[in-house]
């Protein structure tokens, strides 16, 4: 969004000084200079978007900065949600008005050509900005919009796979930016044999993203990723949080930011006054047998900070044996200790199993793609039976078999650090932490962490 709001400000520049160096025909036949200030018109067709407001302000703001130095003088603007024909209308209106140039977001790549080659016949310079259009009389100032679109394409059919199953919500169908990069984005998706379910427009707008995700759910109930765009992201996320299926459903997207005038043009701004709150602390009545006395009581000042998760946050975690006091949860719970002794909360074992060979499994409904992994061992010398591992290992699932990867280096074992390893990069739906018991000793692990690989292109 950032790189789109950058070309409206440039391109609202380029107008203004484009025009400074244009000539015209004189009726004596000469030529005359125009030397400003120059009438800007703008048209567009689409409010229902954070961009396009953005899109408006960038335009108005440049505006203001060209006028000062007396480059412009007035600024135009026909906006409103139309279709094209409303369009067209748009870019009469503002020919009538005489402007000097015209800065035009299109509804469509072909169906403004006419009108435009009014305007340019009347000695108008006309930009098409954000979309393009085949007009050759026309300047076209944007991004390419297939390749942004193939990007979050690409990334997409990795992660669901061979034969993954998607569904798209779109933007508006026609619009030009739209057809750019759905046609992009589909080409991607043919070559990797990823299973489009369905397509249906959103009108980037969050709320319409938000129900038309929320009807595709319902509909077809495995879908595996969306891939949406600009606006809609947010509205679909919204909708897969609700139907409780954020760890199921890959999503691509991108971020939106407040408009300036959300923000009043301020980056600090005052913030509200605190309320003051009556606070009542009632200790242990009968802690440690303790006589009366005081209590020193410690209040935390601000919410703990979440642990840092990677991919293992979204595995199932299952273990060869569990017994009652066994959380195999606590494996990828992201509470890192300040030593193997620690007690955890939560606690992953194989005791009381000694010297046997047991594992601990990730798996994940989608494959992904690793190159690496760590553990944190728990050892409990001085009060209990779990000490490190003789040795462990990590196989990857292959169909229906399991494969050691190719690690990279041998795999340490040691008490108070990290374990690491790391390895070729394996694509699966599966990893397990195999595990050799030390004789008379069981083994059990506070936290084991997998480093996600980059896609192979």
């Amino acid at each position: 969004m950032r790189i789109r709001s950058l070309t409206v400000v440039v391109v609202a520049a380029t107008a203004a000084i484009a025009l400074a160096g244009c000539s015209s025909i004189s009726p004596s036949g000469g030529s005359k200079t125009k030397s400003g200030p120059f009438t800007i018109g703008v048209s567009n067709a689409f409010v229902s978007s954070e961009y396009r407001t953005q899109m408006i302000d960038d335009i108005t703001s440049t505006f203001a900065e060209y006028k000062k130095d007396g480059l412009v003088s007035n600024l135009v603007l026909e906006s409103a949600d139309t279709d094209v024909n409303g369009q067209i209308q748009q870019i009469r209106n503002l020919i009538n008005k005489g402007v000097n140039a015209i800065i035009v977001d299109p509804n469509s790549a072909t169906a403004l050509n006419a009108v435009f080659k009014e305007a340019t016949d009347q000695g108008i310079k006309v930009y098409a900005i954000d979309q393009a259009v085949t007009a050759t009389n026309v300047t076209n100032i944007g991004i390419d919009q297939g390749a942004w679109a193939a990007e979050s394409a690409k990334w997409l059919a990795a992660k669901v796979g061979n034969g993954g199953k998607i569904v798209v919500v779109n933007g508006t169908s026609g619009n030009p930016a739209n057809e750019a990069r759905w046609s992009a984005a589909k080409a991607i998706f043919h070559k990797a044999n990823v299973q489009v379910l369905t397509t249906v427009d959103g009108g980037w707008d969050q709320a319409k993203g938000q129900q038309a995700m929320s009807n595709l759910l319902a509909t077809y109930p495995n879908i595996q990723g969306v891939w949406t765009q600009d606006g809609m992201a947010q509205g679909v996320l919204k909708a897969v949080q609700a139907a409780n299926k954020v760890d199921a459903i890959t999503i691509t997207g991108e971020a939106q930011t407040a408009s300036e005038e959300q923000w009043h043009r301020k980056l600090y701004q005052t913030a509200a006054a605190a309320d003051r709150a009556a606070l009542k602390a009632i200790p242990y009545y009968a802690w440690d047998n303790r006589q009366p006395g005081a209590m020193r009581v410690w209040l935390p000042i601000s919410p703990p900070v979440r642990p840092a998760r990677g991919l293992e946050a979204q595995a199932k975690v299952t273990v060869s044996f569990a017994n009652d006091n066994c959380q195999p949860a606590g494996i990828n719970d992201g509470l890192v200790p300040n030593n193997s002794g620690e007690q955890p909360a939560a606690c992953c074992h194989w005791w009381p199993h000694k010297g046997t060979g047991e594992w601990a499994q990730y798996a994940w409904k989608t494959p992904v793609q690793v190159n690496g992994a760590k553990v944190y061992w728990f050892d409990d010398t001085g009060r209990g039976e779990c000490r490190v591992p003789a040795s462990w290992q990590i196989e990857y699932r292959d169909g229906d078999t399991w494969k050691p990867v190719a690690a990279a280096e041998p795999y340490p074992v040691a008490k108070d650090k990290w374990c690491a390893v790391r390895f070729a990069p394996v694509k699966t739906t599966a990893l397990r932490l195999d595990v050799q018991l030390p004789p008379n000793f069981a083994t059990g692990v506070h936290e084991w962490k997998v480093d996600e690989a980059d896609e192979v292109q």
